[in-house]
């Protein structure tokens, strides 16, 4: 403690300096220079009175146990109503400011209601002051919180004896530096700090409960189907998980995973899944420490608010090009945003963390029983192309079928086969206008539409192809073109996002060239088996090393729970 001499003295009979305790944050400040009183007349045992008491200077009776009644006395319970009101104002505050703007708050109501707070001091000196610092006292247990923590300080404290409000013994040590010759200082520090996450900053705890929204649940989808398994995976590494869902389907995930449905798959309106929304993030609001919202802004517009109250972190995974009102609210109210690639979000933004995509590389790898024959381009077997994604002109598949005409021309032996379906009436024109081209150019018996394909089917699909074509212009990181690579085959690609991974080789060709394409496909057909091999293992390392969903979702939460 750094003690300093104010040099005031004092008109009353003592022979020393009256001592000032001055409280650093949190701690109701010492209000003794506010009022006089006259040594009273009687003493009392105990202090009994039930009138408010109020601070007063110390007098020739302090002799370093209690005086007489005078009405003027604190009391054990003269703080906790501020402490109360503090500690509410606090959770109120906590969702709206960001952490230093709190303690400011925090520290001017406890200044403020501390007029009423009467702290006894037993004065027996000259003005020095006394700086008590306030230690953190956060709780690294599970679920507990240090609020409203009290603690007294008297003197220097003997070794057996522990922080907080306790019966005066009249021992306490002297305090070494000179003044105070074994009368006690008596104070009361009030702890209102309250936080989320009591629990330790470093890492993550396994005791965390998180509130996933996302659009759907249902692991036989075939553009969403990937997100069960995330789901599966945060099981894994929180105590509790709650899913809210604009639609549903068919899942089985643990037992500490329970699923909510907004009602799309009951053709619900709006309006009832807006009420069911703020319905279950009322109720389940208690099972619930942190908010990971998937790929859907509007759901931090329309919670973000109330999270924020609830004093709940808020999180958002977004990985598209698109920047409208909707996202910029939502990035405004979260604490954290992920996404894939810096190409992948292009609002600027603090919050902002790259995390990669996340495959399940358990699922997706190469067969043990793969045919290499295969790969050496047998003559008796054509080259199978495989291309995955929603047919949409973004995805550019009129390239595609181009150089699937100019290998025709070669005589190249070839099958591409194209997984996705339309998802909007414009999508679907689309789709007409491609089956049209493969018409007129005479691919009917080269190209295949296949339709959707599952999650589940999807991995034994990659492992059959030779060449993975990706042809998108969306400029995010393609999660279809990761999956391939985790199953060590050998992709092109367009997308300038993978230019870091891919560099500037045979993988990777200009937008819109179809001869370039055309060539490539070739050159890859012509692959050696020790070449190829060693290609689909440094592709699938990358993966396994940058894009895992076993690394990915364990960041995610890390980054979650540090987040100030």
């Amino acid at each position: 403690m750094d003690y300093r001499s104010k040099g005031n003295k004092d008109n009353n009979a003592d022979d020393g300096e009256d001592v000032t305790v001055y409280v650093r944050h949190f701690v109701a400040e010492d209000k003794s220079a506010d009022r006089e009183t006259d040594r009273p007349n009687k003493s009392a045992d105990n202090v009994v009175s039930k009138k408010s008491a109020v601070s007063h200077r110390a007098h020739a009776g302090h002799d370093g146990c209690e005086g007489a009644d005078d009405g003027y006395e604190a009391r054990n319970h003269d703080g906790f109503d501020a402490v109360l009101l503090v500690k509410i104002l606090r959770f109120l505050y906590v969702g709206m400011f960001k952490e230093a703007r709190i303690f400011a708050v925090e520290e001017f109501f406890s200044n403020f209601f501390s007029k009423e707070i009467a702290h006894t001091v037993a004065q027996d000196g000259g003005d020095k002051t006394e700086w008590c610092e306030n230690p953190d006292i956060h709780s690294a247990c599970a679920g507990e919180y240090s609020c409203g923590k009290e603690e007294a300080v008297s003197g220097k404290e003997e070794p057996k004896e522990k922080s907080g409000l306790r019966k005066d013994d009249g021992k306490d040590a002297e305090i070494p530096g000179g003044g105070d010759d074994g009368h006690e200082v008596k104070h009361a520090r009030y702890y209102t700090r309250f936080r989320l996450f009591s629990k330790k900053r470093m890492g993550y705890s396994r005791n965390m409960e998180l509130l996933i929204l996302t659009q759907k649940i249902d692991s036989q989808d075939s553009i969403l189907g990937f997100f069960h398994a995330w789901v599966a995976e945060f099981s894994k590494h929180c105590e509790r998980v709650t899913v809210v869902c604009l639609q549903k389907g068919e899942y089985a995930l643990p037992e500490n995973v329970r699923v909510f449905s907004l009602g799309k798959e009951e053709k619900k309106s709006r309006f009832v899944r807006v009420f069911r929304f703020y319905k279950y993030i009322w109720r389940e609001r208690k099972n619930y420490d942190a908010v990971f919202v998937h790929m859907n802004p509007e759901y931090v517009v329309l919670g973000g608010l109330p999270w924020r109250i609830f004093g709940k972190k808020i999180s958002l995974w977004y990985t598209h090009k698109s920047v409208d009102t909707k996202l910029r609210i939502a990035e405004k109210f979260s604490h954290v945003v992920f996404t894939a690639s810096k190409e992948s979000f292009r609002l600027p933004s603090r919050k902002l963390r790259v995390m990669g995509h996340g495959i399940d590389t358990g699922k997706f790898l190469r067969s043990a029983g793969s045919d290499d024959a295969r790969h050496e381009n047998s003559p008796t077997l054509p080259l199978q192309i495989v291309t995955v994604g929603r047919i949409s002109p973004v995805k550019d598949y009129e390239t595609l079928l181009a150089a699937a005409k100019i290998l025709a021309e070669k005589d190249v032996s070839f099958r591409v086969q194209v997984f996705g379906i339309p998802e909007t009436p414009e999508q679907e024109k689309y789709l007409r206008s491609l089956k049209e081209i493969v018409e007129r150019d005479g691919l009917i018996e080269k190209i295949y539409f296949c339709g959707a394909v599952t999650q589940d089917a999807l991995p034994g699909i990659l492992r059959e192809a030779d060449i993975f074509v990706n042809m998108s212009h969306t400029g995010g990181l393609d999660k279809a073109v990761l999956e391939a690579m985790a199953c060590e085959i050998p992709v092109l690609t367009c997308n300038e996002t993978f230019v870091p991974i891919l560099g500037k080789s045979q993988l990777m060709y200009t937008k819109g060239n179809a001869i370039e394409l055309a060539d490539k496909i070739i050159a890859l057909a012509g692959m050696g088996g020790e070449e190829r091999a060693s290609l689909g293992r440094d592709l699938r390392n990358v993966v396994v090393e940058h894009h895992s969903l076993s690394k990915l979702i364990p960041a995610i939460l890390k980054h979650l729970w540090n987040n100030k």
